[in-house]
């Protein structure tokens, strides 16, 4: 029976490699939890690697993601859609757009921990 070396024993040009894929596989897996819930319930929790807790809602989620750097100008967005939504305009691509980049600056931020959960 053969049994899977341990990381330290892999090659460091392999072993960047699997690194590489594991922060795809991730990144992917992150993003696609918090739209799912996004789009769906906003209560449900999902993974928030590095914090304590690991978890936390789909709103907190989006209502922290106000509260960088750029955050006048995408609150800004956020009502300017609001608004023409309310005018009865068709905002569905600006609103998908918004959530898919929330979703996205999420794996960002978190990618990095869950790797480290993973070992990398």
């Amino acid at each position: 029976m053969s049994y899977p070396l341990p990381s330290i024993f892999i090659a460091p040009s392999r072993r960047a490699e699997m690194r590489d894929d594991m922060a795809a596989r991730l990144y992917v897996e992150l993003r696609r939890e918090l739209m799912s819930a996004l789009l769906g319930d906003p209560q449900t929790m999902v993974s928030t690697p590095g914090f304590k807790p690991s978890h936390t809602s789909a709103s907190d989620i989006f209502f922290d993601d106000f509260a960088g750097t750029d955050s006048d100008a995408r609150r800004d967005t956020l009502i300017r859609l609001l608004g023409d939504a309310a005018k009865g305009e068709d905002v569905q691509l600006r609103a998908s757009e918004l959530l898919a980049d929330i979703a996205s600056r999420h794996a960002e931020f978190h990618e990095g921990d869950a790797l480290m959960e993973e070992g990398f």
